[in-house]
């Protein structure tokens, strides 16, 4: 089976809108090639960057030459499998949670407002 995929590639200086289908990127550094990356954004669907599987690590623009979008794989390779969500689609939902308060610091946060008499 061959498959061709058609990539463009972005200079640093331009940053992927989150409203694209890509959220896994390519990431091209002279020194070592290709790096398979995760992009991230904040509420304002601002672009905050380029980070690792982990979303822990964030690649600085002064690592990488230029960016490509790649596409979901279970689009591209698997049609009948589109509906399902890729791995790199779970991946950003649970950088997305991580970045999210807790759900006992929002319990705790609430059990601490103030009643009406003023009391906590």
């Amino acid at each position: 089976m061959n498959l061709s995929v058609a990539l463009n590639f972005y200079p640093v200086g331009v940053a992927p809108s989150k409203v694209g289908p890509h959220h896994t990127f390519l990431l091209y550094n002279q020194c070592d090639g290709y790096h398979i990356a995760f992009g991230r954004w904040d509420e304002e669907g601002a672009f905050e960057g380029f980070f690792d599987f982990l979303g822990e690590s964030e690649y600085r623009d002064d690592f990488y030459e230029a960016w490509a979008g790649l596409p979901d794989c279970n689009d591209v390779l698997f049609p009948a499998f589109g509906s399902r969500p890729s791995r790199a689609a779970l991946a950003l939902k649970a950088i997305d949670r991580a970045k999210e308060p807790s759900a006992s610091s929002r319990i705790a946060g609430q059990e601490k407002k103030e009643t009406p008499n003023g009391n906590v």
